[in-house]
């Protein structure tokens, strides 16, 4: 029993993470109308990544790395963090946000495709079920249609990378602890995010300094709560469960932003919307290998009958 009660922890863990980003869709919303996006982005990871390394050196946790162990944290960071924010930002500039859901609902699939390639994961009939089943949800969700254009492909190298950055954290989190994993690549990623931001976007630090408290109130929920501890309890279930499976609960993040968006701005959700729930839940369940554990066991016991 030790083994499914420990890997129900897991999930669930993954689970409050998607409901934090779900709250940090809202957060954002309000954040970008008055913040320069990459200079706020990049504060904001900083801002988590700080609060991360400030916990690990009262622990005194913070594990002399290796040379590889710091190749692939970099990388994670790289990718994970400045690529796919960088890439993200730039390609939400030019498609609305429905179609840029839709594309980051790929990321299951990728990272699937990335983790049975490159780390040997299995990759069976009921994997396939599952990730079809939730993007098809996504699609309900956000009942929008993908829309081909430079933009798109902006948010398809978003994709791409975050994916692979998962396979990196994966690989990291075999000899080091997911806490100091999270910190470092948040904090590597964000010092990349800020220089490229000083670019982007001369002005940016200046636009930080004229918020109000509720907004800077905002924004350290979003970096502590829904960035540094999202982006910890995520990086756990990839240690413990894998990226792909983990990756596969990202499907639930716009419809638990719609759901935010519904208390907090006041937002409609549509009967179709629910039912892209409903099928997201469902293709949970088949990518995790519930149903299929729950199907062998059925015939095993009409067996033994």
């Amino acid at each position: 029993m030790k083994q499914p009660l420990t890997s129900f922890y897991h999930y669930f863990a993954v689970c409050i993470a998607t409901v934090l980003w779900g709250v940090n869709i809202v957060s954002l919303k309000l954040l970008v109308t008055s913040f320069s996006p990459v200079t706020m982005t990049a504060f904001r990871i900083l801002t988590a990544g700080l609060f991360l390394a400030g916990i690990l050196l009262l622990n005194r946790k913070n594990k002399r790395l290796t040379r590889s162990e710091w190749y692939f944290i970099l990388s994670g960071g790289a990718l994970g963090v400045f690529a796919h924010h960088l890439f993200l930002s730039i390609g939400l500039t030019t498609i609305n946000a429905s179609t840029a859901v839709l594309i980051l609902g790929l990321v299951p699939v990728v990272t699937a495709i990335c983790s049975h390639i490159f780390l040997r994961e299995s990759f069976s009939l009921w994997n396939v079920i599952g990730i079809s089943l939730a993007f098809i949800g996504v699609l309900f969700v956000q009942g929008g249609v993908m829309e081909m254009t430079t933009g798109t492909m902006y948010l398809l190298v978003a994709v791409v990378v975050q994916a692979v950055s998962f396979l990196f954290v994966r690989k990291a989190s075999e000899t080091v602890s997911s806490i100091q994993i999270t910190a470092y690549t948040l904090i590597a990623g964000a010092i990349m995010l800020f220089l490229t931001s000083m670019v982007m976007e001369p002005s940016g630090v200046h636009s930080m300094l004229v918020g109000n408290i509720s907004l800077y109130s905002i924004f350290l929920f979003s970096a502590i709560a829904s960035t540094a501890c999202g982006q910890l309890l995520f990086n756990v279930s990839i240690r413990h469960v894998g990226p792909s499976k983990s990756a596969l609960f990202l499907n639930f993040v716009p419809f638990f932003g719609l759901v935010f968006s519904y208390f907090l701005l006041n937002e409609v959700i549509y009967w179709y919307q629910w039912c892209g729930f409903v099928l997201i839940v469902s293709g949970v369940l088949f990518g995790t290998g519930y149903i299929e554990k729950v199907w062998f066991k059925s015939k095993r016991v009409k067996r033994m009958a």
